[in-house]
């Protein structure tokens, strides 16, 4: 058996135990207070098998899908550090699940809003561009759109809700999630989290780098090991973090201490 063989069979093995584990803690109880904790370390663990996976299928199929998976990962990495560090950080994360959601339903009202301007836009020019019956269709279409406007309220009303559970747990209006790079600060490993990230978005996103590289077949196959090994570390990290935690600690939330600086 090569090195790469042995490698494999092992990682196949830990990937194994994660999932059972992860079953494992699905099937536990916790107390009410502490459901959200569990569900947060379940969350990371399903998230880091699916991340992984697409690292699995982005090597054989495409490299910016395995990219992609490894940030994410690399990403799960931080925050399973971050949130296991101290109370504080738990408690920062927990809320930032309400300023997400919040944020999520502002973002869908802003689009809403920008389609129908832009509807009505489309509409005004069409009318000046034809004649007869159709003109008079696109006219009618264009003072029933202006009178109803935005289909907002259901977005809005959600947004609101979330606000006003921002208000209840003393966060501001404005409060922002924490970004996994300023988690990673805070925990001292900026010069390690900051060039794995920049590497990873350069491929995933659609910067000069992936375009250009979309026209030569196999040009970025050398990165196939890197991105691979890479991924398997950050999982199995992600795994070791959380299985130690849970062992000295069961499913409660951190007590105590504070974030690292």
């Amino acid at each position: 058996m090569t090195a790469e063989e042995e490698w494999n069979q092992l990682l196949s093995v830990a990937i194994s135990q994660i999932r059972r584990t992860l079953q494992t803690l699905r099937e536990m109880k916790v107390s009410g207070d502490d459901l959200w904790f569990k569900n947060l370390l379940c969350g990371i663990l399903d998230c880091a098998l699916s991340d992984y996976q697409s690292v699995e299928a982005g090597i054989r199929e495409s490299i910016p899908m395995a990219a992609w998976g490894r940030r994410n990962l690399l990403e799960l990495r931080t925050i399973t550090e971050y949130v296991l560090a101290s109370a504080k950080n738990a408690a920062d994360f927990k809320n930032d699940f309400v300023i997400d959601v919040k944020e999520f339903w502002d973002a869908m009202t802003a689009i809403q809003k920008d389609s129908h301007n832009k509807l009505l836009s489309m509409l005004a020019e069409q009318i000046d561009k034809v004649e007869g019956s159709e003109r008079d269709l696109l006219k009618q279409a264009y003072e029933t759109e202006s009178k109803s406007g935005p289909q907002t309220q259901s977005t809005e009303e959600e947004a609101a809700a979330y606000k006003k559970l921002m208000a209840d747990l003393g966060l501001k209006d404005n409060a922002q999630p924490k970004r996994v790079s300023e988690m990673a600060k805070l925990l001292d490993q900026k010069k390690e989290f900051d060039p794995a990230f920049k590497v990873s978005s350069k491929l995933v996103h659609r910067t000069a780098l992936s375009i250009a590289s979309s026209n030569i077949k196999g040009s970025l196959d050398e990165l196939q090991p890197f991105i691979s090994k890479q991924a398997a570390y950050d999982l199995l990290e992600i795994y070791g973090l959380i299985n130690s935690y849970i062992k000295a600690n069961s499913l409660r939330p951190p007590s105590k201490g504070s974030s690292p600086h």
